[in-house]
């Protein structure tokens, strides 16, 4: 009789312990967990950052069936701004023979030429943010995106950003040219700068020093 109170009260202990055995979850299994809970849509906190846009029929990275887009970081990496380029390169001197829409493909590309360095893409790659390492500079299309849906547009967030902001994109863009286009067809007499997109007007709307310039980076990221 005893030998079973014993076996009784030992299975009792071990169901009051084991609760208190496991182990508390880390901030990234929380915020995954959050995440999992979360249904992606503009204006949205989402995998480290605010959703503007979701990849529509059409678009290069649309999967049918799957939602996916594109984020902001919640913070711009220098609140004083950052060059395009880093110092001793020349401004004037255009380096991307091709220009992508997709900002990832142009930040890879001007961090290959340029290397190390203090510059708004090789900051954007390097940022870990939110358990993300994937962050990138944005195109000229992808700012312009960011600027409609999440400045302009309609949503209750804490997504802080002026519509008198300059921000640098990772195209280029002839200095002072005011092209509402990304594509560059040619230099001018004042060289080829980093696009900038002002957040007013929601386009390209001039270049500057790449390597002289401070100005605003906010990184972003696909999902």
């Amino acid at each position: 009789m005893m030998k079973h109170l014993n076996i009784i009260f030992l299975l009792g202990l071990l169901l009051v312990l084991l609760p208190s055995c496991s182990t508390e979850k880390t901030a990234a299994e929380v915020e995954a967990d959050q995440t999992r809970s979360v249904t992606p849509e503009i204006g949205v906190f989402y995998q480290g950052g605010y959703v503007f846009y979701l990849f529509q029929p059409g678009d290069d990275r649309y999967v049918e069936g799957e939602i996916h887009g594109l984020i902001a970081a919640p913070e711009n990496l220098a609140d004083e701004g950052m060059p395009w380029a880093p110092e001793g390169f020349s401004p004037y001197d255009p380096i991307l023979s091709q220009q992508s829409d997709n900002g990832y493909e142009n930040s890879k590309a001007i961090v290959t030429i340029y290397g190390e360095g203090h510059y708004a893409a090789k900051a954007c790659l390097d940022l870990e943010l939110g358990d993300f390492d994937d962050w990138y500079q944005g195109s000229d299309k992808e700012m312009s995106l960011m600027c409609e849906n999440l400045v302009h547009g309609e949503f209750d967030n804490d997504f802080e950003l002026s519509e008198l902001d300059h921000f640098w994109s990772s195209n280029e863009l002839g200095i002072l040219a005011k092209k509402p286009s990304r594509k560059l067809t040619a230099s001018n007499d004042y060289g080829i700068g980093g696009s900038t997109m002002y957040f007013d007007l929601c386009l390209a709307e001039e270049g500057f020093d790449k390597d002289y310039t401070q100005i605003k980076v906010r990184a972003i990221r696909d999902f």
